[in-house]
């Protein structure tokens, strides 16, 4: 990453890389965000440049961050945890979603099961999905989960844990609507301001 001047404005530059040793070609191209779209765009624009596809590709610095649910093999954090064990890779890792392994019984006191799952998985996590969830009656009782701030969550000790892993590892809102966005955005940075962490918006470096 690296400032740039863009229509006279300072601001961040992402940049995707992508190398091929054997002939010394390179291709980097710029992005305003470092996010997935601009991972997949990067490669597109790179394999369009080289004209043709590697058989193989070695990332260097780029995790694999696999996701866990209650509803695919990676159910429980004790199943998460002992599968990234086995793989043993430093880039095969784990993005900590707050609400898919909250459950009745864990429903409301999700910071207990927070600080559980973190005491758990610990160095594996490197991301983190932030979204909300709460109980809803519908014939029997339902759990749901969606837009930050409308359930049981307690975000306080998600941004704790977070932060105490790495300042930069991403949080990223989950569950709400684009009008929801600016009131997930209040909370958020409420919440991080009572606990001290410094949160960094588009036009800050750290």
């Amino acid at each position: 990453e690296a400032l740039a001047v863009i229509g006279g404005v300072e601001q961040k530059a992402y940049f995707f890389a992508f190398d091929l040793p054997h002939s010394d070609a390179s291709y980097i191209r710029a992005y305003p965000a470092a996010t997935s779209e601009a991972w997949v765009d990067g490669h597109v624009h790179a394999f369009a440049f080289f004209g043709r596809v590697p058989l193989s590709v070695l990332y260097a610095g780029v995790f694999l961050s696999v996701e866990s649910h209650q509803l695919v093999t990676l159910r429980t954090p004790q199943i998460a945890r002992e599968v990234l064990d086995a793989v043993g890779s430093r880039w095969v890792r784990c993005d900590y979603d707050s609400a898919n392994w909250i459950d009745l019984t864990t429903l409301y006191d999700t910071g207990a099961a927070i600080n559980a799952h973190f005491d758990l998985l610990g160095t594996h996590i490197v991301s983190c999905h932030a979204k909300d969830i709460w109980a809803e009656n519908k014939l029997t009782v339902h759990l749901q989960d969606g837009c930050p701030g409308k359930g049981e969550m307690d975000f306080a000790t998600l941004f704790r844990r977070m932060e105490a892993l790495s300042p930069d590892y991403p949080v990223i809102a989950e569950g709400n609507s684009t009008r929801e966005l600016p009131g997930v955005g209040r909370l958020f940075h409420e919440t991080a301001r009572a606990l001290g962490i410094r949160v960094l918006d588009t036009d800050e470096t750290a």
